[in-house]
């Protein structure tokens, strides 16, 4: 409220304490020792004086794209940044910055020295208004320019900085601080008791499938996973000895892997009906298995009647309607502003209507655990007549987790979810591949590490790496496995929407579930919880757990000699340790 403003000049945005966080890059003739943390995607590293200055600088808002004004232009593959949290190791002290308001709207910047002066910092900035870049004209007369929110968005912008002694000087520790921070501000009390790996499978149910009838189209229901097929699947996972395992089925209500508006409970016909969908439930039950079915609120294929989405949609900044687009991989362009009709972008519910839509469904959902789409893990204004910023979507969403008294299992969820979160999935391996970045760290699982279990994205359809990779990304990160399957081939949607979903026959991972199943098992990765980490050399990092397990990871191609007193072999992993 301190803040005035003229008519004819409004703020854009404002940059808080830019030279708090910096480190200059030679002190008392020696090089400055230390490196900013970011937490881009599972945590980065910027070393200081990296020589880097050719590069572009870090500058990333938090919280990923606005599902409400999505961009027109397919964005670059990458991480989102997950937690409010930034932070500067330098020698033998440090400084742990969390942003506490505003963080919806704050970006945070990072540089090395020798771009425009000789210092190395990290500091955030704050937008005060939304805005879109819009095209105006056409033909040789086009030009771009960009779009604000007329009010300023209402709340305060607030940053607290705690600083570490020498001991506490490190990633560790600025992991520690917000960890602390969630238990003191947020009751993230949460312990995980589980002492072996548990096996995270996501299921998928029905799908629409595009036909023909005398050369007009419509639209049918298939099956990848019936209820009674999943049966065959646990069985068979059973017999491996895997039985700690926990589902996340998807596809299985209101429409299958295309969603309608979920203010619905509607078991899907195809998969079995409500008499095998019990069947399932008993025997998961007599299991110790958890069942999540996966619930869409925010997004949906359609409303229930004509002009809904009129009243019950988000609207962009410049009036349209908010969609969260399917891209057209060639032109980069939504299906939407091509020739090609392929696909349907689906609608963006407006943040004002999600509680009425989630009682809707809670009055209707007997069962006692629930996954959800993008509820705790990806926010959404509305910027229609009535103005609805990320922050206010936060504080909605935030009162849709604390009044749901079932067990959730959430994706990859931003900071403000994680203590309502009983199960986590999708947490990421790795961060963005920005030039600028020297290496990733596991900031994301030092934080959550012992008090919930999560697990990695889908390991079968994760293919920028070698499974070798992941794998040992599971062991440093001390994730569980997660592993998307069918029961029938998913070559069935490839000229689908669903096409993404390249290779989920379980019978061809089963053996490699097991082999990963029992190596984390044997070597005790999940007795106790991570608690350490180091990066020792190149591609080279130490691990160790509460119960004492310590690992070598190497991650090079080649062989590592004489690692703190260990060979080890490329790509590959020994234990220091523990168990052996």
């Amino acid at each position: 409220d301190s803040i005035v403003e003229s008519e004819v000049a409004k703020l854009a945005s404002v940059s808080v304490f830019p030279h708090f966080g910096t480190a200059i890059s030679v002190e008392d003739n020696l090089p400055t020792e230390g490196y900013i943390v970011l937490p881009d995607g599972s945590g980065a590293v910027i070393e200081f004086n990296n020589g880097k200055s050719y590069q572009q600088p870090y500058s990333k808002r938090l919280y990923g794209e606005d599902l409400g004004a999505m961009s027109y232009k397919m964005p670059e593959a990458q991480q989102k940044i997950s937690i409010p949290l930034y932070g500067m190791v330098k020698e033998d002290s440090g400084f742990a910055a969390i942003i506490t308001e505003g963080d919806t709207m704050a970006t945070i910047n990072a540089d090395v020295s020798g771009r425009i002066d000789s210092y190395n910092k990290v500091y955030p900035t704050f937008n005060f208004r939304e805005n879109e870049a819009i095209i105006l004209g056409s033909g040789f007369n086009q030009y771009a320019i960009d779009l604000w929110t007329e009010e300023r968005v209402a709340c305060d912008f607030s940053v607290d900085y705690y600083f570490l002694n020498q001991e506490e000087a490190s990633y560790v520790g600025i992991a520690g601080v917000y960890r602390k921070y969630l238990e003191d501000n947020f009751n993230f009390d949460n312990i995980d008791s589980t002492n072996k790996t548990q096996l995270m499978l996501e299921i998928l149910g029905a799908y629409q499938k595009k036909d023909f009838f005398l050369g007009v189209p419509y639209y049918t229901k298939e099956s990848l996973t019936s209820f009674e097929e999943t049966i065959l699947i646990l069985k068979e996972l059973k017999n491996y000895g895997i039985d700690n395992i926990d589902i996340m089925y998807k596809g299985m209500m209101n429409g299958g892997l295309t969603q309608e508006i979920g203010n619905n409970f509607k078991i899907e016909s195809v998969l079995g009906g409500k008499s095998d969908y019990q069947n399932l439930m008993d025997y998961s039950q007599t299991n110790d298995i958890a069942i999540h079915p996966s619930l869409s609120i925010m997004i949906t294929n359609q409303y229930d009647r004509p002009f809904d989405e009129y009243r019950y949609n988000s609207f962009r900044i410049d009036g349209k309607l908010s969609l969260n687009f399917t891209y057209h991989l060639p032109s980069k362009l939504p299906y939407s502003e091509t020739t090609y009709a392929e696909y349907k972008d689906k609608y963006v519910v407006s943040p004002l209507f999600l509680e009425e839509v989630l009682n809707d469904f809670l009055d209707k959902y007997p069962y006692d655990n629930i996954s959800f789409e993008y509820l705790g893990s990806a926010l959404g204004g509305s910027y229609g007549d009535t103005v609805v910023y990320k922050e206010d979507a936060l504080k909605i969403q935030k009162s849709l987790l604390e009044k749901i008294e079932k067990d959730i299992l959430l994706s990859n969820p931003l900071g403000f979810a994680l203590a309502y979160a009983d199960l986590i999935q999708d947490l990421p391996l790795d961060t963005t591949r920005y030039a600028i970045i020297d290496y990733q760290i596991p900031l994301l699982q030092l934080i959550i590490a012992g008090k919930v279990d999560y697990s990695t994205i889908s390991l079968n359809l994760a293919n920028e790496r070698t499974t070798q990779y992941n794998f040992l990304k599971v062991i440093e990160t001390g994730s569980n496995l997660k592993y998307t399957v069918s029961y029938n081939s998913s070559i069935v949607l490839k000229d689908t929407e669903y096409n993404n979903y390249f290779s989920t026959e379980y019978t061809n991972w089963i053996e490699q579930i097991n082999k990963q199943v029992t190596e984390l098992d044997n070597i005790g990765l999940h007795e106790g919880y991570l608690v350490e980490h180091e990066k020792v050399d190149n591609n080279i990092f130490r691990v160790k757990y509460s119960n004492g397990l310590e690992i070598l990871i190497n991650y090079n191609l080649t062989e590592a000699k004489d690692i703190l007193g260990y060979d080890i072999p490329g790509q590959d992993y020994v234990v220091m340790g523990g168990n052996n």
